[in-house]
């Protein structure tokens, strides 16, 4: 829009009328009429000049007129026709100015709506909010955004989402412009994900119970076919294996009651799977201690959570089978920690009587030790075998779930 000019008017135009008037009238002294001739040709010009002058600022003076009459038209049709609806609120919360949009959106002629208090249109249930996010920061000067269910005219609820600026109104008091978006169809398609994301997760929790039942039924049947049988290793292979399926069900078991099920709280699963290996396996529980420690906040994925439980079985079963002969005391330590970012690090060591110094663990043809090296090689990690006083075990593999900080757990 082009610069409205500088056009003298009122009293300084009438001061400059009048100074032009008064230099004629020193020039030419006397009866205006006794004029000469060149006097009264060069006052006719100096009339015509500024009739001219005048003429020239009158026009002016409209163009600008028109272009600030077509801008204020623009700039309403653009505050009227916004997608947003648009308001401005008093200190008292009354709607002081409005735009077309608002009025459609809340179902309410613009008239009406003027002087009207805001919170008139706020659902019940979302009055709190609004006053706690929108009024009270007013006075803090603080710029605010929140989400609540208004009502319409007709009483029909719609979710909008508010954001208020503080402002002053033309007196200087303060006052609150609000702008409202309509995003109904958004809190509709949040509100079917999440039913979908809950019926998802409760499917997925009872198929973790029906194989955790599965799993139960498999060892309480082997437990059944042990009973019957006289030949010791036989029943030794069956307790084994009733052991390895009892460590998966409980792995099921735990992800079942766990608020995450794409990951393992290995804490919690640790304390279940201790206390069923010692319960299967050292009914007298003074003689050799189970300790296990979580020494960072480690969570394995699925993939890795059941090769895992299985590893941690097979050396916890040996280490109380062979580690304490006889009578023998003893502790057997149980950790996991984080070797770095992106590893984590099982140790199962004990202190009991040790491996033999010529015996080479990998050539070990027992199917504990096998089924160790092969899950370890699942996992993508490496075991390495610690002699000196006991045994320790050490398996590093990369964790693929995310890195997660936090405090210990025991």
């Amino acid at each position: 829009m082009n610069q409205i000019p500088s056009i003298p008017l009122g009293p300084e135009l009438r001061q400059r009328a009048e100074a032009a008037l008064r230099e004629s009238a020193a020039a030419a002294p006397g009866d205006p009429a006794a004029l000469s001739p060149q006097a009264t040709r060069r006052m006719l010009h100096e009339l015509q000049v500024h009739q001219i002058e005048l003429e020239l600022q009158n026009d002016e003076l409209r163009r600008s007129q028109e272009e600030l009459t077509a801008s204020r038209a623009d700039y309403f049709d653009l505050y009227d026709l916004a997608p947003a609806g648009y308001c401005t609120l008093s200190a008292a919360g009354l709607i002081v100015q409005a735009n077309l949009t608002l009025s459609n959106l809340l179902g309410v002629a613009r008239g009406q709506l003027l002087h009207q208090p805001f919170s008139r249109f706020v659902a019940p249930e979302d009055q709190p909010t609004y006053y706690q996010d929108l009024r009270q920061p007013l006075a803090a000067g603080e710029l605010r955004g929140t989400e609540l269910r208004l009502s319409k005219e007709d009483h029909t609820i719609f979710w909008g989402h508010l954001a208020a600026t503080p402002a002053q109104a033309t007196d200087g008091a303060p006052a609150l412009r609000i702008v409202l978006s309509d995003i109904t169809q958004r809190k509709r398609a949040e509100a079917a994900l999440a039913d979908s994301l809950a019926e998802k997760t409760v499917l997925l929790k009872e198929v973790h119970h029906r194989v955790k039942n599965n799993l139960q039924l498999v060892a309480s049947l082997l437990s059944l076919q042990a009973g019957r049988v006289q030949n010791r290793e036989v029943l030794d292979l069956l307790t084994v294996t009733q052991n390895r399926v009892g460590a998966m069900a409980l792995l099921h078991e735990n992800l079942y009651q766990s608020a995450n099920l794409a990951r393992l709280d290995l804490a919690q699963y640790l304390r279940s799977l201790c206390a069923h290996l010692m319960g299967a396996l050292s009914p007298d529980r003074s003689r050799v201690r189970l300790e296990h420690h979580v020494r960072d906040k480690v969570a394995l994925g699925l993939d890795q959570a059941v090769p895992c439980g299985l590893v941690i079985n097979e050396l916890v079963s040996n280490a109380l089978k062979h580690a304490f002969p006889g009578e023998r005391p003893g502790l057997i330590r149980l950790t996991f920690e984080r070797a770095s970012p992106r590893e984590v690090l099982l140790t199962v060591a004990d202190d009991g009587v040790g491996l033999p110094a010529s015996l080479e663990p990998r050539a070990v043809l027992t199917l504990g030790l096998k089924l160790v090296f092969l899950l370890t090689e699942q996992l993508h990690g490496t075991a390495t075998f610690v002699r000196g006083a006991g045994t320790a075990i050490q398996i590093l593999f990369p964790n693929a779930a995310e890195p997660e900080q936090g405090a210990a757990h025991e």
